[in-house]
């Protein structure tokens, strides 16, 4: 909250609502590149003479280009060169992102039965891997929830079975 705040208080800017931070900070998840990003959209956008920043600036900053942008990198965690990595990284993420919190054991069985070629190794390590990223974490009871609510609701405007179906697909193929 504060990184949405303080610099626009030593700019004399101000919210409309004392909301409107605290939801920059929800829905990017806390992340400070993400909030550096809407608060430079938020500027970029003010109209001269403007102090108040209003919930449709904040709305449109939180889902434009530059936003979308910063989060469309996850599929390639790994670098072009462990195309096996981040094509089960992009699995795992299609198989889970719609349930909002999801477990490994039942992320093996789902994978085993759609005929996925990775072992349980493997997936676990898909898993420090998205956690590191900043993607996804674990919680005390073990369950696994996204971090990132504006990545989520981007991934959720695919469709996610058939993006999780071609890639299962593809890595059968190149077993």
């Amino acid at each position: 909250r504060d990184l949405a705040t303080r610099p626009m208080d030593a700019l004399a800017l101000s919210y409309a609502s004392p909301d409107l931070p605290a939801r920059i900070a929800e829905r990017t998840g806390g992340r400070p590149n993400l909030i550096a990003i809407a608060c430079a959209e938020l500027l970029g956008d003010l109209p001269p003479g403007e102090r108040v920043i209003g919930a449709d600036p904040v709305e449109a900053a939180l889902t434009g280009t530059a936003m979308r942008s910063a989060l469309a990198g996850w599929g390639k965690l790994s670098g072009r060169k462990a195309e096996r990595s981040n094509r089960l990284d992009r699995i795992i993420v299609y198989a889970t992102v719609g349930d909002g919190e999801f477990r490994q054991d039942a992320l093996q069985r789902r994978l085993h039965q759609m005929g996925a070629p990775f072992a349980a190794e493997e997936i676990e390590q898909a898993l420090v891997r998205l956690d590191l990223a900043y993607v996804i974490v674990r919680g005390g009871d073990g369950g696994y929830r996204y971090r990132v609510p504006l990545f989520v609701d981007m991934l959720r405007e695919q469709d996610l079975d058939l993006a999780l179906s071609q890639e299962v697909q593809a890595a059968s193929l190149e077993r």
